[in-house]
């Protein structure tokens, strides 16, 4: 930061504080942040802020997923009450208003997923998937591409979702497992 955004950022720490501004950033730690010299502070302080935005290609293929989950439950609300029970248990299903629901991402290593989702559902894409978002605990890309591989295969997006239950567990065999 040179010196001339140096004054400019204590200037508008100095109004917000005059003003008394409510905000989710404490001007008085910024200010004195910039003053000292100590910028690892507002790293430390704001690290939620301090991130790259996810990878067009984690975007597209968080998309799929949730395109693909949006369809299995169009499919699932097709079935009969006795064969979407029976899918619910053998696959351990999470159900909500009749939309399954995502099983979620291992919040260790697949963290820019969540951001995805998160961002999806600020501006209302993908209502159906309710937070929160599981944190599975093990990486699971391998076994939502393995799902999407399946999906592709059966081409249940060309026959409008209509899926047989048979169909829907071999899509469903490889899904993830929530806590």
């Amino acid at each position: 930061m040179d010196i001339k955004d140096k004054i400019n950022t204590i200037l508008l720490c100095d109004i917000a504080i005059h003003l008394g501004i409510e905000t989710d950033i404490d001007p008085q730690l910024v200010k004195y942040a910039v003053s000292s010299g100590n910028d690892w502070v507002m790293k430390a302080e704001y690290s939620h802020l301090d991130v790259d935005e996810p990878s067009k290609e984690d975007r597209d293929f968080v998309t799929a997923v949730l395109n693909m989950y949006r369809g299995l439950s169009n499919a699932f609300r097709k079935l009969s009450d006795d064969e979407q029970k029976e899918l619910v248990r053998d696959h351990h299903l999470k159900i909500h208003d009749g939309e399954i629901q995502l099983p979620g991402f291992d919040g260790n290593n697949e963290c820019d997923y969540f951001s995805i989702i998160e961002a999806y559902q600020k501006i209302d894409r993908f209502p159906e998937q309710k937070q929160p978002i599981a944190n599975t605990h093990s990486r699971t890309e391998h076994l939502y591409n393995a799902m999407l591989d399946e999906f592709k295969k059966i081409d249940a997006v060309n026959r409008s979702w209509d899926l047989s239950k048979e169909e829907l567990a071999s899509i469903l065999s490889t899904a993830p497992r929530s806590f």
